[in-house]
């Protein structure tokens, strides 16, 4: 077997978008709660399920074995309901099914994950491990150093 790692729309080296513009993610959230209410976005988290299984079509792969964290876990799972043909098996890993009654981080931990980073590297380290130690299990989770020693 291989593992095929694709980056998703706007994400990475894949194909940026930014002529179709960039959603607001709070205002996305808050309209999303809102009953026969659906927000106005470039693009859905079918489309990204589309471009997943677009990307098996362009390697003649009739199948695989699907695997996604976060939103890649919503985005498999939608692979996995509306191409159920095209999937062996599903793991969905530190993700949800979006239904607003299944449970959700908290309002805090949700703002700190859609903040953006920094740029500078060193704080970029921090950010990245600060979010980390809020998601990761507390009993599994040994904070790291304050700075990551640096290869020579």
């Amino acid at each position: 077997f291989y593992v095929i790692r694709f980056d998703n729309r706007d994400i990475g080296l894949s194909t940026h978008l930014d002529h179709m513009g960039k959603p607001n993610v709070i205002v996305t959230k808050v309209l999303s709660i809102i009953p026969f209410v659906t927000p106005s976005t470039p693009y859905t988290l079918v489309d990204m399920a589309e471009d997943a299984v677009a990307l098996l079509d362009h390697l003649s792969l009739p199948s695989a074995h699907v695997c996604g964290a976060s939103m890649g876990g919503m985005i498999a799972q939608l692979v996995a309901i509306h191409f159920p043909e095209r999937v062996r098996s599903l793991v969905s890993i530190m993700s949800t099914t979006g239904d607003y009654f299944s449970p959700a981080a908290s309002i805090g931990l949700q703002l700190k994950l859609i903040s953006p980073a920094p740029t500078e590297e060193d704080a970029f380290v921090k950010f990245r491990l600060a979010g980390l130690s809020e998601i990761c299990s507390k009993h599994h989770w040994n904070a790291p150093p304050a700075s990551p020693p640096r290869p020579n």
